[in-house]
């Protein structure tokens, strides 16, 4: 059976082993969108030879994204925190903890460490404590506002080792954390900090995307999640884009416009997300190990 040009473009990526360098593959990529929509451009971030990645975060500016990489060296293996520029350049070392996230000006990382709250710059140290023993999950997923006002964070399960679990904002003014639901998770702040998009068991049913509203305590629910693991972030127009098992939906929790559908050709996603002016959108498919970024969609 003949290969697909996209199965032909990753074998000889892949043939080239190319040692901690990234290697970019423009190209025109068509998906299946619902009505008359672009045609969107996807680029090919290949990962380094022999590693894998995951959990791509833009920084505020959408130049750069820091991610997640993992080589399968020995009997575990080395998971390392990687930051690169989205043009393929500057490829280095983060020197942070899996869970960091950029701060609001994209100058620091932030990051929690035996559940305090930590930060450092991104092009060097020194570390600095920002709040202590306030129960930061280790391996939850967290975001921050864009005015840095706060950040939200969130993990499923329950712990007695004092970490919170359920939906937690912790207030950088005065340094105190609140929690806003005992059982969300996986949560993503909105653009204008105000909602938080997040996932929630629908006991004894299906998990549940939601998008509650901080100052009201309003609490919607938005579709049924596909499981537990249901990668999303925001549009600056206020949709959600989910990832679904063939492509992304981007949906309007307010309900006013029409849910849109892209079908990707060539794998399921695992993970995604937007750059803050919804310009790019990066993410990676089931079973590979390279990223992707769509422009134009």
């Amino acid at each position: 059976m003949a290969l697909s040009t996209f199965e032909l473009v990753r074998s000889w990526l892949t043939s080239l082993r190319l040692p901690r360098v990234l290697a970019m593959l423009p190209m025109a990529f068509l998906l299946a969108a619902c009505g008359d929509e672009p045609e969107p451009v996807r680029t090919v971030l290949a990962a380094t030879a022999g590693e894998s990645w995951s959990s791509p975060r833009f920084s505020p500016d959408g130049s750069r994204i820091l991610f997640s990489s993992f080589a399968p060296i020995g009997d575990t293996g080395v998971n390392n925190v990687q930051r690169v520029n989205v043009d393929g350049t500057d490829l280095q070392e983060a020197h942070v903890p899996h869970a960091a996230i950029w701060s609001a000006d994209g100058t620091r990382f932030i990051y929690p460490r035996w559940g305090s709250l930590h930060s450092r710059p991104v092009d060097g140290l020194p570390e600095v404590l920002e709040a202590e023993d306030i129960g930061f999950p280790s391996d939850g997923r967290m975001d921050v506002s864009p005015d840095n006002q706060w950040i939200v964070f969130g993990m499923a399960g329950t712990s007695s080792s004092g970490e919170r679990r359920g939906l937690n904002l912790f207030d950088w003014t005065t340094r105190e954390v609140r929690t806003l639901r005992e059982d969300g998770f996986s949560p993503v702040l909105s653009p204008d900090g105000q909602r938080v998009a997040y996932l929630v068991r629908v006991a004894p049913g299906p998990f549940e995307v939601r998008v509650l509203t901080i100052s009201t305590g309003e609490d919607l629910p938005v579709m049924r999640a596909i499981h537990n693991h249901q990668p999303m972030a925001w549009m600056p127009d206020g949709r959600l884009v989910v990832v679904t098992k063939d492509g992304f939906t981007f949906v309007d929790p307010s309900g006013v416009t029409p849910q849109r559908n892209l079908v990707l050709e060539g794998g399921a996603p695992r993970e995604l997300d937007v750059s803050q002016d919804g310009k790019k959108l990066v993410y990676g498919l089931t079973g590979q190990d390279d990223f992707y970024l769509l422009t134009g969609f």
